[in-house]
């Protein structure tokens, strides 16, 4: 629910009137999430969010806004001439956290394919049986670590891993790459990180220019003796 300026002048409507209208709408059958967006001055808006924190945490939807609060509730104020805009900007971070989760251990067949597919093809300077002969020691540690796999209608297009601050690998499903996959699970990633770490090798020039855009700066040159390549260590910084 919107309630402009205009609404309040003629209907007279503060913002306490309005203010428990997201909880009861959450609890409407079927409904996921309610939320309500009140300008208290021209252009500047109060919003208040909630669901059950189960179906989607709402502290972690505005933490990119500025906002924040608990699991199943959470609020910002928003300077905006147009709050159909950030409404919609709104809707399509709920879809991108929708579909990020945490790998489970039913999905290790699927990333692992996607994990071996995608180091054959990129890394094609890198002899196929360096990645065969490692594999079954990547589906091992796999479990352990922290892995978000990016879902669609079923299916995983993509994960990411990480331990602490570095990023492990992004890897995605061949007929998805150049779609934004990636692009989206790196964002949700550093909205957990105050800073990131990766390796990447030389010859990969697509990736290095992708976390270049990503604001990763080279920070130090070396060597993968495992492969003989040579391979640059980069590092974002909030």
């Amino acid at each position: 629910m919107i309630v402009n300026r205009e609404m309040i002048e003629q209907k007279g409507i503060s913002y306490e009137d309005i203010h428990s209208v997201s909880e009861s709408l959450r609890d409407c059958e079927d409904v996921k999430l309610g939320f309500t967006m009140y300008e208290e001055e021209p252009g500047r808006f109060r919003c208040s969010f909630r669901s059950d924190g189960k179906w989607i945490n709402v502290n972690e939807l505005l933490a990119p806004f500025g906002g924040g609060g608990h699991a199943g509730s959470a609020g910002v104020r928003k300077r905006t001439d147009d709050p159909d805009e950030f409404l919609e900007m709104i809707l399509q971070r709920v879809e991108e956290i929708k579909m990020i989760r945490k790998m489970e251990l039913r999905d290790l067949d699927a990333v692992m394919k996607i994990w071996l597919d995608s180091n054959e093809q990129v890394h094609d300077f890198v002899p196929e049986e360096y990645w065969k002969n490692h594999f079954e020691e990547v589906r091992s540690i796999l479990p352990e670590a922290e892995v978000y796999v990016y879902e669609s209608e079923g299916k995983i297009l993509g994960f990411a891993g990480m331990m602490e601050d570095y990023i492990a690998g992004i890897f995605v499903a061949e007929k998805f790459r150049s779609k934004g996959i990636g692009k989206i699970l790196m964002k949700y990633m550093k909205e957990k990180k105050q800073k990131l770490r990766l390796s990447v090798y030389e010859k990969n020039q697509a990736a290095v220019r992708f976390y270049q855009r990503e604001n990763f700066q080279i920070r130090t040159e070396g060597v993968d003796d495992a492969v003989g390549e040579a391979e640059y260590e980069m590092i974002w910084e909030r």
